[in-house]
């Protein structure tokens, strides 16, 4: 799917969720022709171009950065510009199916083998299991209907696949949806083990083993999707709250230095001011002194600290003179 620009083009391509042999001769043409490659995560579709020998410019396009990036990336494209959007795996926009969907498909073996089967059941769909096979239980009589716990697991993934595209493309943060799947997952297999499945197993303190390990991806799940969450949200505060500092930083910190600058510099220059004319006035009155040898009395010395800055300046006081006997 290409959406052409005034020149350039963008050009939507789905990459293999699995074996990378799946990927079509057309997907690679348009990777190889493409001015620039947008994906996902660029260590991982960095993988997929290195097996396949595409060396073109490639840079980080996800839903974080996307609003950030979109209005440079149309004006590149409408400047001539071919660009190619991939993702991890599957198609972009599309959320990709995953593991979820392949066990859905997957789980039809256990029918052809006709192995975990779960209780009897006298149900429409009851599974019925040849006597001869070796996994037909011996205290059943023949003709006996089973519940058929691999069609519902597979109705149960299938659901959860579409449930995964359709929040994860709306409402979950990076890292839920796996997560979430985790969860799922493990919710229908409590169930179907807890109160479906009869065949043989291992058991821990009383409980199938299969129970235990449904219960630890329930939590496993649950943690790790309040983890992400979590996460996601604590990165979207932070670059929320960075934007205004950043902004507000562009507008008021050069004023701020330039007027820290300028009382910084009038505050010298005064001191610089008051400095040399103590100095001036001290020096007067020491040659003053130096060349008077007695002085009336009464009279006081200025000190020489005491010299008013300003527009007018002061004069030192004048020290009566003792006329020298000729």
């Amino acid at each position: 799917m290409s959406t052409a620009g005034a020149q350039g083009k963008l050009t939507i391509v789905p990459t293999p969720v699995g074996n990378l042999g799946d990927i079509t001769l057309r997907a690679l043409e348009v990777l190889r022709s493409a001015d620039l490659i947008l994906a996902e995560d660029t260590r991982t579709s960095s993988v997929l171009l290195k097996h396949y020998d595409v060396k073109k410019p490639l840079e980080s396009h996800h839903k974080f950065n996307e609003f950030k990036t979109s209005s440079a990336l149309v004006a590149r494209i409408q400047e001539g510009l071919n660009v190619a959007l991939i993702s991890d795996a599957g198609t972009p926009g599309v959320s990709d199916p995953g593991i979820i969907l392949a066990q859905a498909f997957g789980r039809w073996g256990n029918w052809f083998n006709q192995e975990l089967f779960g209780k009897p059941t006298t149900l429409p769909w009851g599974l019925e299991i040849s006597q001869s096979s070796g996994n037909f239980p011996a205290q059943y009589p023949a003709g006996t209907l089973f519940h058929p716990t691999f069609l519902y697991e597979s109705l149960w993934n299938l659901v959860g696949a579409f449930l995964l595209i359709f929040l994860g493309n709306r409402f979950l943060k990076r890292g839920q949806t796996f997560w979430l799947y985790v969860l799922y997952y493990g919710i229908g297999r409590f169930f179907i083990e807890v109160f479906l499945r009869i065949d043989t197993s291992e058991t821990l303190l009383g409980l199938r083993v299969h129970v235990w390990t449904s219960g630890a991806l329930i939590v496993l799940g649950l943690i790790g999707f309040v983890a992400a969450g979590i996460r996601a949200r604590a990165k979207a505060a932070a670059g929320i709250a960075e934007a205004p500092v950043q902004g507000s930083s562009v507008q008021q910190t050069p004023n701020s230095e330039k007027t820290a600058a300028q009382d910084s510099d009038e505050v010298s220059n005064q001191g610089k001011e008051t400095l040399e004319e103590s100095r001036i006035s001290e020096k007067k009155v020491t040659e003053e002194k130096q060349a008077t040898k007695d002085k009336e009395p009464g009279t006081q010395e200025e000190p020489a600290d005491r010299v008013q800055t300003g527009d007018k300046q002061d004069k030192t006081p004048e020290i009566p003179w003792k006329k020298s006997k000729s």
